[in-house]
């Protein structure tokens, strides 16, 4: 046999580097550059639905202040 099990080893290893990952909510894009989080924070408010959008789903709706 060629690979001797390497190629299941491959495989695999994404679950296994996963589960010992301490950085596994960093993204890649972000480079894991944690002292200078302008860029991660511009990018969570967006995608969250702006600053209107968040506040209308957490502030207002906890709240029951009509908007």
């Amino acid at each position: 046999m060629y690979d001797k099990g390497w190629r299941v080893h491959t495989e695999f290893k994404a679950y296994q580097v996963l589960k010992q990952n301490p950085f596994w909510w960093t993204h890649q894009r972000h480079d894991g550059k944690l002292w200078n989080l302008n860029n991660y924070r511009t990018d969570m408010i967006q995608a969250l639905g702006r600053v209107e959008g968040i506040l209308e789903h957490t502030l207002f709706k906890g709240t029951y202040f009509p908007t």
